[in-house]
């Protein structure tokens, strides 16, 4: 079911859009800090209000062919009980879905097409509508949540 709504949102330079329930919080970071042994499209650490997320860089995870800045914007939430944030280049807004297309366009990535649950036009854009959950959970972003956990817990103890 596509949402009467979205959070629009750019990544790599390509126009996204996530269901605004799957979105606790946006944050702007003023830094992230380093994953050490986290795949290569996690941005980082940031601090959340319950303690460090793993920042899951959509450009890089989606597109990693395309040059994109570093995550500016995150949208950040639990996914499948793994906290977490999408790190996205800008967030547009919540927006109104104009208009909802069925089919994905063709020649897409398979790593992009199965994180996609369709496509919506919003804000005047046509926008990949990404199932946010399915970019949070998989393996190597179960590691890079363990990682903000362990560097949450060494921090944690040094207090």
């Amino acid at each position: 079911m596509t949402p009467r709504r979205v959070v629009a949102f750019r990544a790599a330079g390509v126009a996204c859009a996530a269901d605004p329930s799957d979105v606790e919080r946006i944050l702007r970071p003023a830094s992230l800090l380093p994953a050490p042994g986290a795949p290569s499209w996690i941005a980082g650490l940031a601090s959340g209000p319950r303690g460090l997320l793993a920042v899951v860089d959509v450009g890089r995870r989606l597109f990693p062919e395309r040059e994109a800045p570093p995550p500016r914007d995150l949208l950040a939430g639990t996914f499948d009980g793994i906290p977490a944030a999408l790190g996205a280049e800008v967030v547009e807004g919540i927006l109104t879905v104009e208009e909802a297309e069925g089919l994905p366009p063709e020649g897409l990535a398979p790593v992009v097409a199965e994180c996609l649950k369709g496509v919506v036009v919003a804000g005047g854009a046509r926008r990949l509508l990404l199932d946010v959950r399915r970019l949070v959970t998989g393996e190597p972003a179960r590691l890079a949540a363990q990682i903000a956990s362990d560097a949450t817990e060494r921090r944690d103890q040094s207090s």
